[in-house]
């Protein structure tokens, strides 16, 4: 069954609703303002030392470690024990309610549903590739709910160790980020951070099911992922929707470091995006406000290293590397996650009230 240009055409067409055309405004305002620099990838300041770096294990994320190595499996139990101690004194913002929507808001964490669908014909055939497919496969993901989404290539470097044989037969990546309320985290110390990020969590998962389904509809491959089966910085960064900061975290022009990252690999012929530069690199090394607000001194007031401090950290990457058994420490103590570095970021702070009225006029205007 064969899909017409004309066809593709007035789906893009149909597909400017308000809340695209106010995302594609917003964005296009926003980086016009910071004055967004599209750059080769030999002109980000990462680097990669091919004779340090290995695969990064999946066993090794700190959440996971907590299935094998006895202290961290001794941070999530306190962790656990925490939490009932503030629910039992009624700490606030940490109260029943407050975890009760958390667990509410990371229902759907990790479902990404099924990857075949009996309904849609087997023998799809796009007729258009690279521009017009490309923005309709944009304007889909931002329809269905994600803020941004960029395209690159597949890069191996930056597959698990565990997963990389799987991935194998993609060719690109389309990486999806979801914006976290601003005032939302502004309360990164009460319970109704948490429940932002869950909801973050199981909007990407949601979404990025929604798309696979449609790519998959459309005659093409395609798996969605949250942070299983790849790394989503390097991915992200390569697809221009942001720099890596000293928080070790995505920082974008449109929403500073107030995102969630899902991916959803294809062999659609699509344009790739080029990484972006907008001065994120210079200001971290000048700003240390993440650093100072660490609590457990998880993020470095140095510079950027080759390795990281513990086996949570991908080696052989120049970046700024962040101690992961100190932050997740913190959440142990605590009793739940932590986002202050997220809150204080310069960048996190914008609210973009300006260029957000604009992007919402022209698209009421369209």
């Amino acid at each position: 069954m064969r899909i017409g240009e004309l066809e593709i055409k007035r789906l893009v067409e149909n597909l400017g609703t308000f809340r695209v055309l106010e995302k594609e405004n917003l964005s296009r305002y926003v980086r016009r303002s910071l004055n967004v620099e599209e750059v080769s990838p030999d002109d980000l300041p990462y680097k990669v030392d091919e004779d340090r770096f290995t695969l990064f294990s999946v066993r090794n994320r700190i959440f996971n470690r907590a299935n094998w190595d006895p202290p961290v499996a001794e941070m999530r139990r306190l962790m656990g024990e925490n939490r009932r101690r503030n629910i039992e004194g009624k700490r606030g913002g940490f109260t029943l309610a407050d975890y009760a929507l958390e667990g509410a808001a990371w229902m759907f964490s990790g479902a990404h549903g099924r990857e075949e669908d009996e309904s849609l014909p087997e023998d799809a055939i796009v007729e258009v590739r690279d521009e017009l497919l490309t923005r309709l496969i944009k304007r889909a993901a931002l329809f269905l709910g994600a803020d941004l989404v960029g395209v690159t290539e597949v890069d191996s470097r930056w597959f698990y160790l565990e997963t990389a044989e799987r991935l194998k037969g993609y060719r690109y990546v389309l990486v999806l980020a979801f914006e976290m309320d601003l005032r939302a985290m502004e309360m990164a110390n009460e319970g109704t951070y948490g429940a932002e990020v869950g909801l973050g969590y199981s909007r990407m998962s949601v979404v990025s099911a929604q798309l696979a389904r449609f790519l998959r509809g459309l005659g093409f491959k395609a798996l969605a992922q949250g942070n299983e089966g790849s790394l989503s910085i390097p991915y992200a960064v390569m697809a221009g929707l942001g720099e890596q900061g000293r928080s070790g975290l995505l920082i974008t022009p449109e929403y500073g470091s107030r995102v969630r990252l899902a991916k959803v690999f294809t062999d659609a012929p699509l344009l790739t995006d080029k990484p972006i530069r907008f001065g994120v690199w210079e200001f971290c090394w000048r700003c240390q406000i993440c650093a100072d607000a660490c609590t457990e001194m998880a993020i470095t007031h140095g510079g950027p290293s080759w390795d990281g401090p513990t086996i949570s950290e991908q080696r052989g990457v120049f970046k700024w590397h962040v101690d992961h058994e100190r932050c997740y420490a913190l959440w142990a103590a605590e009793g739940r996650g932590c986002g202050l570095c997220i809150k204080v970021c310069p960048y996190s702070r914008e609210s973009r009230e300006s260029q957000r009225a604009e992007a919402l006029i022209r698209a009421r205007h369209a």
